[in-house]
């Protein structure tokens, strides 16, 4: 915050989340799991250079310096997306929808 105005000085970057940078480790566990879900998708068959868009995915992310629990509402996030594909994939062979 710039002294009493109330406003925040541009040079200053705003603090949302005051936790950890994610270790190596953290990030590498994300990827896997990220990966994983990609693959039984369906989404990287779609591209003729699966390990490419692997690497360009992995260094969106890695620029990105996510902290830790960044990367677990990233986890969150993909988690939430797979089960809702897989509810729906149940709902249309439970009605019998192809």
């Amino acid at each position: 915050m710039n002294g009493s105005s109330g406003r925040q000085d541009a040079s200053q970057p705003a603090v949302v989340n005051e936790t950890r940078p994610a270790t190596k480790a953290e990030l590498l566990n994300f990827f896997q799991q990220l990966e994983k879900r990609l693959v039984d998708s369906g989404f990287l068959r779609m591209w003729r250079s699966g390990p490419a868009c692997v690497r360009n995915i992995r260094n969106l992310f890695q620029r990105a310096g996510l902290t830790h629990q960044e990367v677990r509402t990233l986890h969150g996030i993909v988690s939430d997306l797979s089960a809702l594909r897989e509810r729906r994939n149940e709902s249309r062979t439970w009605h019998g929808t192809p």
